[in-house]
């Protein structure tokens, strides 16, 4: 029905009635219907390749990372939250620079989209390469957990010392980390 509203309008304005301005005008009209048509998957689109998709519901529960970000672990307690988020947690696209204090000794992850605050602490676990820390001198117990905060980064200790090769924080909010040392500079 709409293409003979368009095709009794166009012939009946005497200037539609030129082939060029009939082609200009319906490929104005398809570039915007194309476009409108896409409005709608800007969330889908803001997923990075290597995500690991999780439902985050008023239960809590553990989740688990994949791929580049396997032995990554998120217990979240239950009424952390008041409704229910799909999210993801990813490697990072970009990060801001270290401390020149900082090395990084496993996987940086982030969440998203967006930083999420919780109600109740919950316990992020990130694996580590013990023989990372011992090459710049810090001994495995040493390592902790870096997150970006508002002024960059800054240190978390962990819950506990870091067993073998991962190290748990307990945080307040879903945003950026990464299992690090800090060492003294020379």
């Amino acid at each position: 029905m709409r293409n003979t509203v368009l095709r009794g309008l166009m012939l009946r304005s005497p200037v539609l009635r030129t082939p060029l301005l009939r082609r200009a005008l319906l490929m104005l009209l398809f570039t915007s219907a194309s476009a409108l048509a896409g409005c709608g998957d800007d969330v889908e689109d803001d997923v990075p390749p290597d995500a690991t998709r999780f439902t985050l519901s008023p239960a809590g529960g553990t989740f688990l990372g994949e791929g580049p970000l396997a032995g990554v672990r998120l217990d979240v307690p239950p009424d952390a939250v008041s409704e229910t988020f799909e999210l993801w947690m990813a490697p990072p696209e970009s990060s801001p620079p270290l401390p020149e204090t900082g090395e990084m000794v496993g996987p940086e992850v982030e969440f998203g989209p967006g930083v999420v605050p919780l109600a109740a602490p919950a316990e992020l676990t990130l694996p580590f390469e013990p023989a990372a820390a011992e090459q710049v001198g810090v001994a495995r117990f040493n390592v902790k957990v870096w997150r970006v905060g508002p002024d960059g980064w800054q240190i978390d200790d962990p819950v506990e010392p870091p067993s073998a090769d991962e190290v748990t924080v307990v945080i307040n909010s879903l945003g950026h980390f990464g299992a690090g040392v800090e060492f003294e500079a020379q």
